[in-house]
């Protein structure tokens, strides 16, 4: 089989559907441009590598760790504006190829209102706000192109409940906005298709659903606490693509819709910080994450119109690691916060576990990425009794990131 069958059949013809009771997404070109990051809202947070589940103790917590709200003794607002340069690698002929995009958003924003047992607390959080555009190669010429736009806003409300003076439950419910864009061509001109190329797929959707949070925050003993996060994301559904297939050489053409889902991976969380003595705080996050649930129960349906389940593609849940060190100078009226940390994100990228051989050229395209180390620092200060602000850089192989955090305590 020629590498042009190989890359239709691919790109068009093995388009993964979803049946009525299934997750399920189609792995077109649009699969290696997805990318879930799952950073934690707050400069501060973020500055110690984003580790904040054991620690949540500012208004952040509503996004993070809502049991971590009841710590607050006044009302709270907060908000974080974020901007990096995010960087999509892809395999074909030519080895690995990064192509890096921008982004820049107001990201978070929360009011936290604290009562004798109960916090409560709306927030607002961009969960995922990513564009990538790259090319695919056959013997130095680019063949396929592809781009992809994602952005899952949350909007939510929540509240932080004290079981004790010791232990504190928190949920949050709300609703998580799905926008998204995905267009993929081939590069081989044919006059009677759509924008002039052999072969498209089209992807959008603008649904929404709901999300859950579920936590508590542990103080074990003096200064250690536990901290312990469920977090169910959300499923959307129906996701529609049209696809074309129109081979110039052989005549053949196939037109044909299909609806999906894009469920975002659950999140099992567990967090523990301790104050040390001298002002030093230590926070440690682990993470396990669901990425495989895009792609549970795949269908493929073949250039014959055959359809049938496949288990060659697949994504591996990944356990996410953040560390981070906060260090508080006195000063008197304006103590000032010096902050470090470092994030493990494995790689979760779509690869291929069938019979090698079996997929010809593409399967350079479907293998596993490489891991991001990513580094962190940042400073925080207050500017009076009421405002604090925070500032934090965060960088790793595929990711440059900034921060910048307000938060504003109202008396009373």
């Amino acid at each position: 089989m020629n590498y042009r069958t190989l890359r239709n059949t691919m790109a068009i013809g093995l388009t993964f559907i979803a049946t009525s009771n299934a997750n399920a997404f189609v792995a077109g070109p649009d699969f290696f441009g997805l990318d879930f990051r799952f950073s934690n809202p707050g400069a501060r947070a973020n500055a110690m590598g984003g580790a904040f589940i054991g620690l949540a103790d500012d208004a952040s917590a509503a996004y993070t760790n809502p049991a971590g709200l009841t710590i607050l003794t006044s009302p709270e607002f907060s908000l974080e504006f974020k901007g990096g340069e995010y960087t999509t690698r892809t395999n074909d002929r030519r080895g690995e190829t990064d192509y890096p995009d921008n982004s820049t958003s107001l990201s978070f924003l929360s009011y936290a209102y604290p009562t004798e047992k109960v916090t409560f607390t709306l927030f607002r959080h961009t969960l995922v706000d990513s564009t990538a555009e790259f090319d695919f190669t056959d013997n130095g010429t680019v063949v396929d192109h592809a781009k992809i736009s994602t952005n899952i806003t949350a909007l939510g409300m929540g509240m932080g409940m004290k079981v004790n003076d010791t232990f504190s439950l928190g949920l949050t419910v709300g609703f998580a906005q799905l926008d998204y864009d995905s267009f993929n061509k081939s590069l081989e001109a044919a006059p009677d298709s759509p924008a002039g190329y052999d072969n498209y797929a089209i992807s959008s959707a603008n649904e929404n659903d709901t999300f859950y949070t579920f936590s508590f925050l542990w103080n074990m003993v003096g200064e250690l606490n536990l901290g312990m996060v469920y977090r169910m994301g959300s499923e959307f559904e129906p996701r529609k693509t049209e696809y074309r297939y129109n081979t110039t050489v052989s005549g053949y053409v196939v037109d044909f819709d299909a609806e999906h889902t894009i469920k975002v991976p659950d999140v099992y969380g567990a967090g523990l910080s301790y104050r040390f003595p001298k002002d030093i705080t230590a926070a440690l996050d682990v993470s396990y994450i669901t990425y495989s649930d895009l792609t549970n129960n795949l269908l493929s349906r073949n250039m014959s119109g055959a359809i049938g389940p496949t288990s060659d593609m697949k994504i591996d849940d990944e356990t996410e690691v953040r560390f981070g060190l906060e260090y508080i100078i006195d000063l008197k009226e304006h103590p000032l916060a010096l902050r470090c940390g470092y994030y493990y994100r494995p790689d979760h990228k779509v690869y291929f576990t069938g019979i090698p051989g079996s997929m010809g050229s593409v399967e350079p395209y479907l293998v596993k990425g490489d891991d991001d180390h990513i580094f962190s620092g940042g400073v925080g200060f207050l500017l009076s009794d009421n405002v604090q602000i925070d500032l934090a850089l965060s960088s790793g192989t595929f990711i440059t990131e900034g921060y910048f955090s307000l938060v504003y305590r109202f008396e009373k």
